[in-house]
């Protein structure tokens, strides 16, 4: 199950410089300065991407679902 952090961190300072705006790779989406997102990396893209949460929950999802389905073939 995938939740989004809660954050107590200082929002304007380090964190800010850290996060900039950018578009996610899956959907298109505009990631705002500072919002949540999950940095991939694909070997065979040969660069780091950003999603956003909706997308990497979708894809958490995806394969929860996929691993439970293997669980009897394992045995």
């Amino acid at each position: 199950m995938f939740s989004e952090p809660e954050s107590d961190f200082d929002q304007q300072g380090l964190l800010g410089a850290l996060m900039p705006a950018v578009k996610c790779a899956a959907c298109g989406m505009n990631i705002r300065n500072r919002e949540h997102r999950v940095w991939i990396y694909a070997t065979w893209r040969g660069q780091h991407e950003p999603l956003c949460t909706g997308c990497w929950r979708t894809i958490c999802e995806w394969a929860a679902r996929f691993a439970l389905q293997q669980i009897p073939l394992s045995f």
